[in-house]
């Protein structure tokens, strides 16, 4: 049997890349494998509606965490991280697998001097990057051994001109 997979992250009405990833891995075999399910924390629209998400989420964190086996965030440094943060702090007292998917670019030099930072990487079973060279910062900045996975993309089909 596989591992259940619980991923938290932004909403799926949020646009930009860490719901876009997301909305990828759903339509994947891996999905369905593993039992995933998105705990959706924050979302971009009204301050009304930001506030729905975060109570929700923490509402149903207390469900959903003790059910699954990992618990993978994909998160950004800063006030995502601070949101997601009782939901992170809750997994570890449930003592689950951690996996933080830091979704940053460069930036990564800029949270050094981060207490959060460093305590969720301290904290978690396994980091993960989106390239090698964010990699490199991690073992020199940060001394944490972290995995790269690449954004999934969707490869075109190529139709044959003759069909």
């Amino acid at each position: 049997m596989c591992a259940k997979v619980l991923y938290v992250a932004t909403s799926r009405n949020t646009m930009g890349g860490i719901s876009s990833v997301l909305k990828k891995y759903e339509n994947m075999l891996i999905w369905d494998k593993y039992s995933c399910t998105w705990l959706e924390t924050q979302s971009n629209k009204s301050m009304l509606h930001k506030l729905w998400y975060l109570v929700k989420s923490y509402f149903l964190m207390l469900f959903q965490v003790p059910k699954n086996d990992i618990i993978h965030f994909h998160t950004v440094p800063g006030i995502s991280l601070v949101i997601q943060l009782p939901i992170f702090l809750f997994s570890i007292i449930c003592r689950k697998h951690i996996v933080v998917h830091i979704h940053v670019g460069n930036q990564l030099l800029d949270y050094s001097n981060d207490k959060l930072f460093l305590f969720v990487l301290k904290n978690a079973t396994r980091v993960v990057v989106l390239a090698n060279a964010l990699k490199e910062i991690m073992k020199d900045i940060y001394d944490v051994d972290s995995s790269v996975l690449y954004n999934p993309i969707e490869i075109p089909i190529c139709r044959d001109e003759n069909n």
